[in-house]
């Protein structure tokens, strides 16, 4: 992840290290249930990069990739990855990138979700 995302840490550096886009999405970071949710909600004035920033702050209730704890904000990590461009704003790449196959791609710009 430190790769594709610049500055992107987490409180164990061989976490950092390791930790892939899978992890990102799986909820097996480590990271305690809804751990940080409060940096976001109810809504607050943190960007998505501070909001980035401030995992390497937090304390892991688990080893990594040991157990499932839901969490958002590697979620949000993981939006960062794909950025937006002029002609396709970063949600909707997001969106057709990782929620429809290939083929309907196309048709999906035309969706609106």
């Amino acid at each position: 992840m430190y790769q594709r995302l610049p500055g992107f840490q987490m409180y164990d550096p061989y976490v950092s290290h390791e930790m892939t886009i899978r992890d990102l999405l799986t909820h097996r970071s480590g990271m305690g249930l809804g751990e940080g949710d409060l940096l976001f909600w109810p809504h607050t004035t943190f960007t998505r990069d501070e909001i980035i920033y401030r995992l390497r702050f937090m304390k892991p209730a688990s080893s990594f990739r040991s157990r499932f704890a839901y969490d958002n904000l590697l979620y949000i990590a993981a939006g960062q990855i794909i950025p937006p461009s002029p002609d396709n704003p970063g949600k909707t790449t997001s969106a057709n990138t990782f929620c429809f196959p290939r083929n309907e791609r196309n048709e999906s710009k035309q969706r609106s979700l």
